[in-house]
Order: structure tokens, then sequence, then C-alpha cells
């Protein structure tokens, strides 16, 4: 097996800047342990019943932005020494939607949740591989009908409505 040296050079710091509300804030990259806990609350939504993949119980998807945003937004203190104080899920949640929607966007950014962002995308070939696998539980139909179902619950799921016709698209190929 041969040795791989994982160069981290190529790492920056990236601190995001903003004011909201006559605060200044900065947008950091989330700790490995807050990626962690964002990515379990994602995937708590699923559900395996009768062997079979589902998402029909949606409790607590929606608090996933709210907690990456707090995990990545930083206060800064007017004490003139560049402190900074974490910002709680309650005090995100207490931002107008668009305000929210953006900071999301750029928290996934930051974080590398954005693979859009460095060209590597290809969420919709992947998925339409496993939806294609002959062992494979879910169905276009079931995810369909899922996003369809999320949608009518919150537009914050508008993004996987393109995701899905891009799906659509791969698995016709």
């Amino acid at each position: 097996m041969p040795v791989v040296n994982l160069d981290f050079s190529d790492i920056t710091k990236t601190e995001l800047p903003f004011e909201w509300g006559g605060k200044k804030y900065v947008l950091v990259e989330a700790s490995g342990a807050q990626m962690v806990k964002y990515r379990n609350m994602g995937l708590r939504a699923a559900k395996m019943s009768d062997g079979k993949f589902s998402m029909s119980d949606l409790t607590g998807l929606a608090d996933t932005d709210p907690f990456l945003i707090s995990s990545c937004v930083r206060e800064v203190m007017p004490d003139g020494h560049g402190s900074h104080r974490p910002v709680s899920v309650e005090e995100v949640k207490a931002f107008p939607a668009r305000v929210m929607n953006r900071l999301a966007d750029a928290a996934r950014k930051v974080c590398g949740l954005d693979d859009a962002a460095n060209g590597t995308d290809d969420r919709a070939g992947a998925f339409a591989d496993l939806l294609a696998r002959p062992d494979s539980p879910i169905t276009y139909e079931v995810m369909r009908d899922f996003i369809r179902k999320a949608l009518a619950e919150d537009e914050r799921f508008r993004p996987l409505d393109s995701f899905l016709e891009d799906v659509k698209d791969v698995t016709k190929k």
C-alpha cells in the first residue's frame, strides 16, 4: 500500500466578517466534533423499517441549518481585544430567514460541505448509481415523494427539487 503524504498547507483559516442588528460577527469553520453532530442530526431523519430506507419522520431535520450556523458564527465582542462569543442556536433562529439562508450557505462552503464550490459536485451521479443498484431499497419515486412532502412543509428544501431533477436526468442515461 503506497504511503500518501497528507499536506494541509493549502488549507487556510477562513473568517467571514459580517454585521447584523448593530453587532459584528465572524463566520468560521466548525470543529470536527460539531460537524459530526451536524451530520448525525441529518441522518436521524433517515429510518430503516422492514429493511427499507425511509425518511417519513422529518423531526429535527429543519434544526440542522441553525445548528451549523451556530457552530460557525461568533459575535465579535466590543472589548477591543478581538475576543469572540459563540452564538446560540436560539439566537440564530431569531435572525430573519433570508439571513439564516445566506449564513447556512456560507457555513457549508467554509466547512467544505458545498462540493459544488470546488468543482467536485457529483451528488446526482452518485445518488443515481445508488438508486440503480439491484440491492437498493431506495427508489426514485420514494425520494421524489419524500422531497415533495418536505417542500410542502418548508421552502428551505427547495434546492432538493433541482437535485431531484438532476438525479432523474442521470437515471435516464
